[in-house]
């Protein structure tokens, strides 16, 4: 194996998924989950305050909020962000053309 494919193998594959402050990521991800399934808003912001450290009530921010933020930003940090956007966009767009369609019969081997 040349050492570009090797490379390419080590960037594709997961991270490890433990925290070290939450502990095991897939474990949180699901206690989460089942949490807002169960208890919705009340849970969002629970993790909200734990996660993010926002203590806030609202879940959404408002259009007239965006576009506030929006016309607060200087003309250069607009230019960068936009700017930015543009290539991730781009990249994602391109590494999308490289997947393959992936059919499964079944998916008792990932389980």
């Amino acid at each position: 194996m040349n050492t570009l494919l090797a490379s390419l193998e080590f960037i594709k594959a997961p991270a490890p998924g433990n925290n070290k402050e939450l502990g095991d990521v897939g474990s949180v991800v699901s206690k989460t989950l089942e949490q807002v399934r169960q208890r919705g808003d009340d849970a969002v912001r629970e993790y909200s305050r734990t996660f993010d450290k926002f203590s806030g009530q609202a879940l959404e921010v408002t259009l007239p909020e965006r576009l506030a933020a929006l016309a607060a930003l200087d003309a250069q940090t607009r230019a960068d962000t936009e700017f930015a956007i543009a290539r991730v966009t781009a990249f994602a767009k391109a590494q999308l053309g490289t997947m393959r369609r992936l059919k499964l019969k079944s998916l008792k081997a990932f389980t």
